[in-house]
């Protein structure tokens, strides 16, 4: 039954959506996730945000529509630069959107200076992540690789398996000297 599949397959999400909500600071009896702080777990925390977690995976791998959405070229660039992303936020956040929200604030409404800082920040972060993306991470990966492919190649049948400090250094410099020059 296809209705019964969304009622059930909706159900799983908003509880996904909600335990996976739950607060890092302490919760107290009155909050909404009053009734979850029970002593049935050791750490509610970590074990609401894991299951909120599979529920949320679940729902993704059973509706096509969600699936489409997360598979459209946004969402996958986005996928792409996440480790940058994670990498370069805070610095900004803690330089650029904290001294422009202290430009503001005086002039303007507190709302209004938050959401022009942070706008202004996600304008920056984005296009700053692709290029720590572009030039560092995928560089960094590319290194990476071949160092595993030299590694793997160390070891083919019949060599000691050992592999010798003066080689490894080499290596490392002619991947290096490869990649960035």
């Amino acid at each position: 039954n296809k209705a019964g599949n969304k009622a059930i397959l909706s159900a799983v999400l908003i509880t996904g959506l909600f335990l996976g909500s739950y607060p890092m600071s302490p919760v107290t009896s009155d909050s909404l996730y009053g009734f979850l702080d029970n002593g049935l777990f050791r750490t509610p925390l970590v074990t609401y945000h894991i299951v909120g977690a599979g529920m949320l995976m679940y729902v993704l791998l059973n509706i096509q529509g969600l699936q489409k959405i997360f598979s459209s070229p946004v969402p996958v660039f986005l996928g792409k630069i996440s480790y940058s992303l994670y990498l370069v936020h805070f610095p900004v956040i803690s330089s650029f959107t904290c001294a422009l929200f202290l430009i503001l604030y005086p002039v303007l409404p507190y709302g209004e200076a938050f959401l022009i800082s942070c706008l202004s920040s996600l304008f920056l972060i984005i296009p700053l992540s692709y290029l720590f993306y572009k030039y560092i991470d995928a560089a960094g990966v590319k290194l990476s690789k071949s160092f595993y492919n030299w590694l793997l190649n160390s070891r083919k049948p019949g060599s000691s398996g050992h592999i010798k400090q003066g080689n490894l250094s080499n290596t490392v410099f002619t991947v290096y000297n490869k990649i960035f020059k």
